[in-house]
């Protein structure tokens, strides 16, 4: 995964670790987190109708796209209902809880994957109900406040501090 070159930091029977795995290593790890504090101040900031017509109105997305993404923001807590319900029945049925082997994990994903498809449906069926072909976008243009302007330079200064490192 991480290039092992450099001097040798430590060695455990035969396995050498060096000093090109520990910088790769945190210059990884410092990208992540920087990806997951971006998506943090995101999501806590945004609520999925905003959402919609920021990514309709402003960004010009189509309205699929921009309502896949909302719909898939609001199903992530009702995935995670599903998993826990899904990792209780494993373990009364008596298997284990967390998903090892392959088979383990098509008992795990299969009945996720069915309750997942099983909603993209039901609810593709609500929203054409309520209209959702026949709805229209209009154009608005961007505004930015002081404090989006803040969230910016709390950004860059954060890319920048994962460039240099």
């Amino acid at each position: 995964m991480f290039s092992n070159t450099g001097k040798p930091i430590f060695e455990f029977y035969g396995l050498v670790i060096r000093e090109g795995v520990l910088t790769a290593f945190i210059n990884v790890m410092l990208r992540l987190l920087s990806i997951l504090g971006a998506t943090l101040i995101f999501i806590t900031q945004v609520n999925a109708r905003d959402l919609i017509k920021s990514l309709e109105c402003e960004l010009g997305l189509p309205k699929t796209i921009a309502f896949a993404t909302a719909v898939g923001l609001r199903m992530l807590s009702i995935l995670e209902r599903d998993l826990r319900e899904i990792q209780l029945v494993r373990v009364e049925r008596g298997y284990r809880r967390y998903p090892i082997t392959p088979s383990d994990i098509g008992s795990f994903l299969r009945p996720l994957l069915s309750l997942g498809l099983e909603r993209a449906l039901w609810v593709g069926i609500a929203a054409e109900l309520r209209g959702f072909s026949q709805r229209t976008t209009k154009r608005v243009g961007i505004k930015i406040t002081y404090v989006d302007m803040c969230v910016y330079v709390l950004l860059i200064i954060q890319i920048i501090i994962v460039l240099i490192s």
